[in-house]
């Protein structure tokens, strides 16, 4: 029963609320809305409108490039630059060292090139590791540095290497969604607390150099930031959870047989 759920849910990742059996059984029957008003314009730049997720915010994923250690390669421009063979070995991928690499920017690969990308960028990838670590990591000359990495720019602006910079996508940031969704007859009941989700949460999601769809709120990304969400056609169509073990699977499958 829709009626023993919290009246909020919070959301970091694609997690729970978006699997396909919880769409099915409560969100696709109306439980929930949207309650980010006056946002339609911030949405309709990256088509993540929806009348029942509140999209709050988003961890958006760039290029951290470690100048030394490239060389002579070319910088990569856009996400499909790191399926390239001439990186290979030179990509640090996001995720941790015990439970591997992490769906999300997956999910993005597969949607545009194909399960095929998987092998791909695992032919690429030296290392894996977790945003945290990456950032102390590159630019040092540690034996596990690498020469690209691809991680949330939270992380990323955390790095103060002079020899390092930012790349942000020209095919648009990939954005890991900070998201809830809050039942529809509970909305008037909890305006306080939708009111410090909205604005003092959202704040904090800013601070944190976050993407921010709050127009009360002022982003600390480039205005001329170009974002890439994962669409809701894909996110509701598809068993998404059962997608990222799957692509996870498909990933360290050919991963390991590099190392």
């Amino acid at each position: 029963s829709v009626d023993k759920l919290p009246d909020i849910i919070m959301s970091m990742s694609f997690d729970g609320i978006y699997d396909k059996r919880f769409i099915d059984k409560y969100v696709s029957q109306g439980f929930f809305a949207n309650v980010l008003k006056g946002s339609e314009q911030e949405y309709l730049q990256i088509g993540c409108m929806d009348d029942s997720y509140t999209l709050n915010a988003g961890l958006a994923m760039v290029f951290l490039i470690d100048e030394k250690n490239l060389g002579d390669l070319p910088k990569p421009q856009k996400w499909e630059d790191l399926l390239d063979p001439i990186y290979k070995n030179r990509i640090i991928a996001f995720g941790d060292e015990v439970n591997g690499i992490f769906d999300y920017p997956l999910y993005y690969l597969h949607k545009v090139f194909g399960i095929e990308s998987m092998a791909k960028l695992a032919n690429n990838t030296k290392g894996i590791y977790h945003a945290a670590k990456a950032a102390k990591l590159v630019g040092t000359d540690s034996r596990e540095a690498g020469a690209i990495y691809y991680l949330p720019l939270t992380f990323a602006r955390l790095c103060e290497n002079p020899n390092v910079s930012i790349i942000f996508s020209e095919d648009g940031a990939l954005i890991i969604p900070i998201a809830f969704l809050v039942k529809k007859d509970k909305i008037d009941e909890l305006d306080y607390l939708l009111d410090f989700l909205l604005n003092n949460y959202g704040q904090m999601c800013a601070d944190i150099n976050a993407a921010i769809f709050n127009p009360n709120i002022e982003s600390k990304i480039p205005a001329d930031t170009k974002l890439q969400w994962l669409g809701w056609d894909y996110i509701k169509s598809n068993d998404i959870l059962a997608i990222g073990k799957k692509l996870q699977q498909e990933f360290h499958q050919a991963w390991n047989q590099e190392q």
